[in-house]
Order: structure tokens, then sequence, then C-alpha cells
């Protein structure tokens, strides 16, 4: 007995711990499943070896000290062979026929149950997991004991979930590793567990082949992160937590844990201690944010404690101890804080809160420009205090400020001036000018056709007007048949046509009047009137004949004519030359004799319109099928029939189209032709009638050759696998 003592400590590395309660209840188990007349020398390796098939393996505690971090990246386990040391307080646990104490190093290409040392092949970046099958249930974990002098409240617990082996492709369900907590466990298989979903890590793809994969690839690897709230954990108590791996129904995937970290939240032992400042200082309308700050924490729930009255906008939050909002007066309040933690509330400290006024800003837009005689308008400048506006007009001559209404006063510039000058919450804003454009305004001259007069006539007062109102003022082009003498009055000379204008000069607020012209006639007393009867002209198109002008005078005499556009038409004699196309005026004259005054001119207007020209020649090409309507033209013998005299104009192609792209004969053609050249603007163009042939496409077969069948092989679909 002494000696299988001595074996046992030689098969079992001096810092393992096999939980007794483990190794009696196998070795109760072996040991009587036993034959009866096995000898006891035989029975002991047996039931050593039953032992070691579900014995659990730790290495001590973590021992936590403070409120530090404890960080694990396992990069101490084993990158090659098997091994049964692990970091100091984790564990693994093994069951089934397969189970031992040791783990495996791997790159997940193993399919067997076990734990495992999972990485690249000899490389020191290692992940501790797990792969369950039916002869291996595996579960990892680690203890800790609370050493920190206080309660642990709080657990915040992180962990990347690697995915080093694919056990099968599209797997349903996923593989999970499920993690758990225990407050009164004395190892990773007894005791009472509490699940902590968010801290599960699922296998996260299983796409594609199975086999292994790389857990340090982000495709393969998660972040897992959480806080259990709500504990008491005695100074000295030891608390567990594992992963426990789910068996699904197929093959298992390769779970592994990598760069734990697990950082406790301690009780404190004292109330807080104010240590955030006495003072505070804000301005009206700026965002305010006092943070109370304390020693001690953490602050319970809702532990921050305020009395007093808060400035006007501010509200306090007993959350998260924070002051905060946008002023809306300048005063100064003092208000008292406190904190508490789980072991008291802190001594009040008052707090001085000092609002000033607010700095403001004035919003005031550029203005349009006005014309002078517009209504009058509204300024629109706004401050961001809210306070009303001010304005000024550096020139009140052109505009004038009654509260925010603007008068306009004449045409120019002026500089219009937006102000605030604050008050008790808001300091005065700065000013923002913005000029003010008056543009002269427009005017007309109202002047309607004068009567005829005769050298017997008395001078008379002309009566044009000015839509601005300004004086009228008048010239004559003849000076011998009329004068003007101030400020309106026309002066018979003499027999004869001259013509009268009107104008007004404008002034400081009126741009210029357009002048108007007025025929003015008069005859000579001693001499006959006569008139002329001037009818209507045909109009013509461009490249017509010439045409026969035929007015007449009441006294025989014989008239004269003459055209104001003589790019569209000119006269000779009493013939009206077609020139281009367009409108002209064509005025009949007679300018008397000794018997006779001048007659009043009569007029005609005379329209060219344009004149049509057809192409000759053009051929539209035949083409194979090719799905598009597009089409050729020919124009090697083609011209313009029509163009008159040496008129620069000539044609050109925009693109032919088929009326349809479908294979046929005597298929209709778009020329799609246009003008060119300096005179194209005189004549308009026929589209030619012309065909041509869509001839139908070459095609050609692809007929694969066809797999080898039997009496019994189903049918072969020959259009989607053989043909083309």
């Amino acid at each position: 007995m002494q000696a299988m003592r001595m074996k046992i400590r030689a098969i079992l590395p001096a810092d393992l711990h096999i939980k007794p309660n483990t190794m009696m209840k196998v070795f109760t188990r072996q040991f009587q499943q036993l034959p009866k007349n096995t000898a006891s020398a035989a029975k002991w390796p047996l039931m050593i070896f039953a032992l070691l098939l579900s014995a659990t393996v730790s290495w001590g505690q973590v021992s936590l000290t403070n409120a530090s971090a404890y960080t694990q990246d396992f990069n101490t386990l084993a990158s090659s062979g098997t091994s049964s040391t692990l970091p100091t307080g984790w564990l693994l646990s093994e069951t089934g026929t397969g189970s031992n104490t040791t783990y495996t190093a791997g790159t997940g290409s193993d399919n067997g149950g076990n734990t495992y040392s999972f990485g690249a092949a000899s490389n020191s970046e290692r992940a501790f997991g797990t792969l369950l099958s039916g002869s291996v249930t595996s579960t990892i974990g680690a203890a800790f004991t609370n050493n920190t002098g206080t309660t642990i409240t709080e657990l915040s617990i992180s962990y990347y979930g690697e995915m080093w082996r694919l056990g099968v492709t599209n797997s349903v369900p996923l593989d999970q590793l499920d993690f758990q907590y225990s407050l009164d466990a004395s190892g990773l298989t007894d005791g009472t567990w509490t699940n902590v979903d968010d801290l599960d890590f699922t296998t996260p793809n299983t796409v594609g082949t199975f086999g292994a994969r790389d857990g340090n690839s982000a495709t393969f690897r998660n972040l897992r992160n959480f806080t259990i709230t709500g504990l008491s954990i005695a100074n000295g108590a030891t608390f567990y937590i594992r992963w426990q791996d789910l068996n699904k129904t197929s093959s298992d995937d390769g779970l592994a844990v990598d760069d734990f970290s697990l950082t406790p939240t301690l009780l404190p032992a004292t109330p807080p201690v104010i240590t955030s400042s006495t003072s505070a200082f804000g301005n009206v309308g700026t965002p305010f944010s006092y943070q109370i700050e304390a020693t001690n924490g953490p602050i319970v729930n809702n532990g921050y404690g305020l009395t007093g009255t808060l400035p006007a906008g501010l509200s306090f939050s007993s959350l998260t101890g924070v002051i905060s909002g946008t002023p809306t007066v300048s005063e100064t309040q003092v208000v008292s804080v406190t904190a508490t933690n789980s072991s008291g509330t802190s001594d009040p400290v008052d707090v001085t809160i000092q609002i000033d006024p607010g700095n403001q800003t004035i919003t005031f837009d550029p203005l349009a420009d006005v014309t002078y005689g517009d209504a009058d308008f509204t300024l629109t400048a706004t401050a961001s205090s809210g306070l009303p506006i001010t304005y000024f007009s550096s020139n009140p001559f052109v505009a004038q400020i009654s509260g925010n209404t603007v008068t306009i006063v004449g045409a120019g510039s002026t500089t219009i001036t937006a102000t605030q000058e604050g008050d008790v919450n808001y300091n005065a804003a700065p000013d923002v000018p913005q000029t003010l454009t008056v543009n002269k305004a427009s005017q007309t001259i109202t002047f309607g056709p004068l009567a005829d007069k005769s050298t017997a006539d008395a001078d008379f007062a002309l009566t044009a007007t000015a839509s601005s109102g300004l004086p009228v003022s008048y010239t004559s082009s003849d000076p011998g048949v009329a004068t003007i003498t101030a400020p309106n009055t026309l002066n018979i000379v003499g027999a004869g046509n001259t013509t009268i204008t009107a104008s007004q000069a404008g002034d400081d607020n009126y741009l210029p009047a357009t002048s108007v012209d007025q025929n003015q006639f008069i005859s000579n007393a001693s001499l006959q009137n006569q008139t002329i009867t001037f009818p209507a002209i045909p109009n013509a198109g461009y490249g017509d004949a010439p045409v026969a002008l035929n007015a007449t005078a009441s006294s025989g005499l014989t008239v004269t004519y003459s055209s104001d556009n003589p790019g569209v038409a000119t006269v000779s004699g009493s013939t009206l030359i077609v020139n281009g196309v367009g409108s002209a005026t064509i005025t009949a004259s007679q300018a008397g004799n000794g018997t006779y005054n001048p007659a009043p001119d009569e007029t005609q207007s005379f329209t060219v319109t344009t004149k049509e020209l057809t192409v000759s020649g053009v051929v539209a090409n035949d083409k194979d099928y090719d799905g598009s309507a597009a089409a050729t033209l020919d124009l090697t013998g083609a011209s313009l029939v029509g163009v008159v005299g040496a008129d620069d104009v000539n044609f050109s192609s925009t693109g032919a189209s088929f009326v349809s792209a479908d294979a046929g004969t005597d298929i209709p053609v778009n020329a799609n032709l246009i003008l060119t050249g300096a005179d194209a603007f005189k004549y308009t163009l026929a589209q030619p009638v012309v065909t041509a042939d869509i001839n139908p496409a070459s095609q050609t077969i692809t007929f694969n050759p066809l797999p080898a069948a039997t009496t019994n092989t189903s049918p072969i679909d020959l259009l989607s696998r053989h043909f083309s």
C-alpha cells in the first residue's frame, strides 16, 4: 500500500489538486465494478486509472488584492505536445472514457474530444479551449479569492472567444461555450452555478469546408464583455467561473477563450468625501455643466444629493451628480451637495454657482437692392438672446427707419446697422451693418400722334407726359417747318414734315426715359391738300418675283416709296424687290408741287417667309440585322434644289435611322438632314423620302456531345445543357 501511494505521487504533479469528493466517488464506483475475484494488487492500478479519467485539475487560485484588472493571455500554455501546467488559478475538468488530466497543443486540425491549447503550430500565442466528443466532455474555468480587504460588489469580465475548428459546415444549432459563475463551489463540478448569457461565446462562422480555422482572425473571433452586478463576495471568499462546451447533434467546433480580463468593483470602507470645486461659473445662454466629484466610490444608484435653489435653466441628476442646462437668468445661487456610497453619506459641501450675463450675436442677412418708388419693407434681423433689434440708417436722404420698417426716400446707398444693447442678462451684441442700395426708377413718356396743321394755324402746346411726373422737353428735326419754344410750345414756321421728339433726361431718382417721336405735318395754307391711298401689300416668300406697288395720290401726282429694312426688301420705282427673310415697313410719299401741299405719308408692312428646299440624289444603304435602327446614307450624288442665286447654304446629316429595327425590305429611313451655311436661315428643308433593306443576320448552332447513356438514364435536358 505504501508503495502504491508513492506511485500515485509519481504520477500526479506536485501542485496538482484533485477534489476529494470526485476522487471518492470515482474510486467507489470503479472499485465496485471490478470482478470480486480480482486480486487486490490488480485493483489498485485500475482504481487509479479510473480516478484520473474524471479528475479535476487546478493550480491554486487567483488572488484579487485591489480593484485593478486581472488579465490572462494564456501564452504560457504549452505550444506543442501535452501538458498539465495551467496558469495559476485556472482549471480543467474532463469526464468520459477518453478523459485525462492534461490538455493538448493543437492548431484546430484535430477532431478528437479534448481540452486544447489552441494556436498556430509552435507559436507562443495561445488560447485555452475545448472540443467535445462522445468520449470526452471538457469544462474550463478559474478560481478567484477576494483578498482586497473589503466586499466585491461587481465583476467586469471581458474576453475574446475564438473558433479554431469548424466541425460541420452550416451546422444548426451553433456550438457554444456557456459561461457561468458560482459563489459556493469548491471546483468546476459542484456548487450552484449562475448562467450569464451575455458572456457566452457562440460559433461565429460556419461557412466553408470543416476543419482548422485561424482563431486569431477577425472572422473567427468575437469580443465578449459584461458586468455582473448585485454581488456580495466577502473578503477571503473564493468564487469560480467556468465555460461548459455544450453538446450539439453533429461534430463539435473547437472553441477557446483568449485575452481574458476580470475587474472587481469594491465596496468602499468609508463614506465619500466631496472633492469637486466649491464654485462654478457660467453665462446666460451658454450650456453649463458641473460634476459633483467624490472619493470612496462607487456612489450608489441615485446617490448624489442637492439642496437649495439652482439658477434658472439648470437641473440636477441624482444618478450622475451633474448639474447641467442652459442658464436663462444672470444670478448667483448657493446649493449644498452630497454623495452616498454603501458605507454612508458625505458631509454636505456648499457650491456657489455664479451665472454672468451672456454674450449675444445678431443675425442680419444682406439686403436685396430696391428701386426708388418701391413700397416700404420690414427688416428681419434677430438677436440670439431673443431681445428686440434697433436699426439706424446712415443716409436718411436714401432711407428712413421707423421701428423695423424702411421707407425709401431717394436713390443711392445707405448703411443699415442692426444693434442690440443688452439687458441685465445679456451683454450688448456686436453691431451688424448691411448696405442698402436704392436704384433709380425707370420712367416712360406718353406722347400721342400730332394732328396735321397748316401755315395759317396758330402755335400750340405739346402735351407729352412722363410717368415720373418730371417735365418733358421737345425738339424738332426741321426748324424750317417748326420750332419749339420753352417749355412746350410748337411754333409753325413753314410747310413740310418734321419729327417732334419728346424727351425726359431723368434726375437723382429716375433714369432717362426712352424718347418718343411723332411726325408733325404742316401744310401750306395757299396750296391744296392731297392724300395718299396705299393698299396692303401681299406677303411673299424668299425667292419670289418682285412685287408691284400701287399707291395713288388724290392729286394725281406720282407717289414715291422707301423701305426701312433693305435686308428684307428694297424699292426701285414702284417695284418692291425681295432680298431676304423678315419684315419691312414700306412708306408711300408725295412731295407736292406748286399747286399741292406734300401729302401725309402712308405705310404698309411687308413680310417675307422662308423658302423650302428639297434634296435630290440621297441614297440609304442596306445593312444586316444588328438589333438597332441606325442607318447610313450615301450623299455622294446628293444636292440641294431651289437655292436662290449664290446663297451660302448646304446640308448635312445628324444621323439617319430606320423606322423599324426588324429585318425587312423597303423600310422607310428618316434622313434627319439639316441646313448649314450663312444663308441657311432663309430656308427650310423638306426631308427626302428614302428606303433601304435590313437583311436577316446569319446564325450558327453549337451542339455539344451528349454524355453516354443507358436505358435507365434519366431524360437529358438538351436546351439547358447542350445548345447555344
